[in-house]
């Protein structure tokens, strides 16, 4: 499970701003996923940093299947403009 933000902007009627980075990203699988299962993610603003005149964010989504129980969880750090 990855969190791809092209998929989450193009959501929002919006494109990604200009210089955006990708600069880590921890996946944990909690539970077994099926193939073809469908998914609920919950995305949310886990920190919020500025250092080097650049704005760090880390980001936490959790993953439910269809029961609501959690199968993954993802951890991402992005630098924004």
């Amino acid at each position: 499970v990855a969190l791809n933000f092209g998929f989450i902007y193009s959501a929002m009627g919006c494109r990604p701003p200009t210089g955006f980075l990708n600069t880590s990203l921890d996946v944990d699988l909690i539970a077994p996923i099926e193939i073809g299962a469908p998914l609920t993610m919950t995305v949310s603003v886990e920190d919020r940093q500025i250092k080097r005149e650049r704005k760090f964010v880390t980001l936490k989504a959790m993953v439910a299947d269809q029961t609501g129980a959690s199968v993954a969880a993802t951890r991402v750090g992005c630098i924004f403009p």
